[in-house]
């Protein structure tokens, strides 16, 4: 399979370092490193494409939108990737 490659807006982008600066004041440096990982990890397995293991297809907001929830099995999350 091609890969998917992954552009993030400057929307998306602002949201993104947004996060890691929240997650940096709440939490500390090594909690805002170990989310960055669990953002950078979500996005990689995007590249295989929408349909990944754990997308959710949202007809009800777009018909061809899906999210990806970053959290995985031993590693919690609180953020989608639509």
């Amino acid at each position: 399979m091609t890969p998917w490659r992954i552009d993030l807006t400057e929307t998306a982008e602002a949201d993104y370092f947004g996060i890691l600066d929240r997650t940096m004041d709440m939490f500390g440096p090594r909690q805002a490193d170990v989310y960055e990982g669990h953002l950078l990890a979500a996005l990689t397995a995007l590249e295989d494409g929408p349909n990944i293991r754990g997308s959710v297809g949202r007809p009800e907001i777009r018909a061809d939108l899906r999210d990806f929830h970053i959290g995985r099995r031993g590693a919690s999350a609180r953020h989608v990737i639509c």
